[in-house]
């Protein structure tokens, strides 16, 4: 069997499709067009660079102002949260 996939800091079940594409690329959440307009590699997630204007490429730095977080919660439910409230003790 292969090892599980292991998705980025910070991203939500609901968006492993953008980071799990077979090319490797990245796709921006708002860039629903297949192909997408914009790929990036990558290496442009969570790079401290908002590369997407919806913040997705930065799911877990606080580079984007519109950036969401995914907190699993484990023992609680989990929610998504601004990244400027990553490492505030939160999550």
């Amino acid at each position: 069997a292969e090892p599980p996939l292991s998705l980025p800091r910070g991203v939500a079940p609901e968006d492993q499709r953008l980071f799990t594409r077979e090319d490797g690329s990245f796709a921006c959440r708002s860039d629903v067009a297949e192909p997408p307009v914009q790929s990036l590699s990558s290496t442009a997630v969570n790079d401290d660079y908002c590369d997407c204007t919806d913040g997705s490429d930065e799911p877990g730095t606080a580079a984007c102002d519109r950036g969401k977080f995914y907190c699993a919660n484990a023992g609680s439910v989990p929610q998504l949260l601004p990244t400027h409230r990553l490492n505030d003790g939160v999550c």
